[in-house]
């Protein structure tokens, strides 16, 4: 539903994230990759769009990789 509330219009959608503190987004892309439930998400084929952010909070800092397919 957030990504629907952002304009994306995909078939299938999935959001990962890694979140901690002194961490920067080389640390975060190697976590993903060593993760097999994160990499395998990362490598699905039916993704072909990906969207990025960082975001600062009070409990350290978030990445989050939000992966779309083709639209409707």
């Amino acid at each position: 539903m957030r990504a629907a509330s952002t304009g994306v219009n995909a078939v299938s959608v999935t959001e990962i994230i890694f979140m901690g503190s002194g961490v920067n987004p080389e640390s975060a892309v190697r976590w993903w990759l060593n993760s097999p439930v994160h990499c395998f998400w990362m490598n699905e084929g039916r993704y072909t769009n990906v969207g990025a952010a960082v975001v600062q909070g009070s409990r350290g800092t978030a990445y989050v990789m939000v992966l779309s397919s083709q639209p409707r």
